[in-house]
């Protein structure tokens, strides 16, 4: 199935997520769009040591990111990394209602293939995860 009808369809099961075209718009203005054969993913940049709640709110912006919050994903997570514009240390996400925040090292050693993103540049394993912000948002 094609990478953004998957994404779509998981996003509209939780009738208390927001309307998906405002999710999209939001990360066009603020984030990143990727919409290929093999992944949808809505990213956007945010700052682990501010205040983890609005990862989820598609509409926030941060002010110094160090993170890629992945809202949604879809298609082969693999691919992922190859399409992030530039590297931050973590990247972030939502499982099972709890926040996950993860070095890009970690992200990279369960779903990817390559440390390079789009520029080519290599991702620092030296990074740990940040105290805060390991849970506290749900969808």
């Amino acid at each position: 199935m094609n990478p953004y009808i998957t994404a779509r369809n998981w996003h509209g099961y939780d009738p208390e997520n927001l309307p998906i075209d405002g999710v999209i718009e939001a990360h066009l203005r603020f984030g990143v769009v990727i919409s290929t054969a093999d992944v949808f993913l809505l990213i956007r940049p945010v700052d682990t040591r501010g205040d983890t709640l609005l990862f989820d709110n598609p509409w926030a912006q941060f002010d110094n990111p160090d993170c890629w919050h992945c809202y949604l994903a879809g298609g082969d997570m693999s691919k992922f990394a190859s399409h992030l514009p530039y590297p931050l240390p973590f990247i972030s996400y939502v499982r099972k209602n709890s926040l996950r925040v993860r070095t890009f090292a970690h992200f990279l050693s369960r779903y990817g293939r390559s440390t390079k993103t789009r520029e080519g540049s290599e991702a620092s394993e030296s990074n740990r995860r940040p105290d805060s912000g390991a849970t506290g948002a749900s969808r």
